[in-house]
């Protein structure tokens, strides 16, 4: 009954507008709605959230991707009593059932703001864009590392990570000119981690000038920043929050161009990581081949890729 309402809501704002053309972004339950309409409809992600259509639902527990995206038991049950609701709605709404969850995904052009090898579903996906080029800068606040012989770590970290403290200490020591942006309410509390070797920030910034001047980035493994740092040609430490964040990380580390630590336990194990990032020469080397290799992925920025594809579709 609540989905069957909320379709309804969905199809009744679709009536009301009569829209020539939909763009989804990770909205399962509009494009449910509005499958069945004759207009131009695209989706856009990063891949996770952006299944195949026709294709089995991916499980994101990293036992199975790591087995070339088998799915699991309770995936597949889970993914049935999802159909089995959706199929009553359809059935209520006079419209013909989904054979699988994923069909739900099937729109004119998908695009993904992603490199395809950190693409989930980067084994079946047959038709998708990536779009990878940088648009102008988001924010006004630009950092400048100080002129020195020091190595340059640029940190992007929310204040929720459980061993930011531990992460802060070891930077505020550690021999290297180390820039720490976390913005959020509250994160003034952080300030009180500053050093001579580690500046905090806790407003937002224009990451990618500041990724530009970095030997290495350290981030949450979220797929913007991720992608920003490899496309700048730099070796990435990984802490992650979430779960497709750790995956994001496991892909990082399968393709050698940076670090996975899931947990921080101890400061030395940190110096470690950081040293051999900075130090072993073969990460720097990846990342800049793989940045090369991709290089054909960078046409269009999301937006761009966007407009335009508005523009032919509703033959503007």
């Amino acid at each position: 009954d609540p989905l069957h309402s909320l379709i309804k809501a969905w199809q009744g704002l679709a009536e009301l507008i009569k829209p020539d053309l939909v763009i989804y972004d990770y909205s399962p339950t509009a494009m449910l709605a509005m499958r069945h309409l004759n207009i131009a409809k695209i989706n856009v992600g990063t891949g996770f959230s952006e299944a195949v259509p026709g294709k089995p639902i991916l499980d994101w527990r990293p036992q199975f991707v790591e087995q070339t995206n088998t799915q699991g038991e309770l995936i597949r049950r889970q993914e049935s009593k999802v159909l089995e609701n959706i199929n009553v709605v359809q059935a209520r709404l006079g419209q013909p059932p989904l054979n699988k969850l994923s069909d739900i995904y099937s729109t004119d052009y998908t695009l993904l703001n992603t490199f395809p090898d950190l693409d989930l579903y980067r084994n079946t996906r047959e038709q998708a864009e990536y779009c990878l080029k940088q648009n102008a800068p988001a924010y006004k606040r630009t950092i400048r590392f100080p002129n020195n012989n020091q190595q340059n770590i640029l940190a992007y970290i929310k204040p929720q990570h459980p061993q930011l403290p531990m992460l802060l200490q070891t930077l505020a020591r550690f021999p290297a000119n180390s820039i720490a942006v976390c913005p959020s309410n509250g994160a003034e509390q952080l300030l009180k981690y500053q050093s001579t070797s580690l500046q905090i920030i806790t407003e937002l910034v224009d990451l990618q000038s500041a990724m530009d001047q970095a030997d290495l980035f350290i981030g949450h493994g979220n797929m913007s920043s991720t992608c920003e740092s490899l496309q700048a040609g730099k070796p990435l430490m990984v802490l992650p929050i979430q779960l497709e964040q750790l995956l994001n990380g496991k892909n990082i580390e399968r393709l050698k161009l940076g670090k996975l630590m899931e947990k921080i336990d101890t400061p030395e194990m940190l110096v470690t990581n950081l040293d051999e990032l900075l130090k072993e020469r073969h990460y720097k080397d990846n990342v800049e081949k793989f940045s090369q290799d991709n290089q054909q992925y960078w046409k269009n920025s999301l937006p761009e890729r966007t407009k335009a594809l508005c523009k032919q579709l509703l033959g503007l």
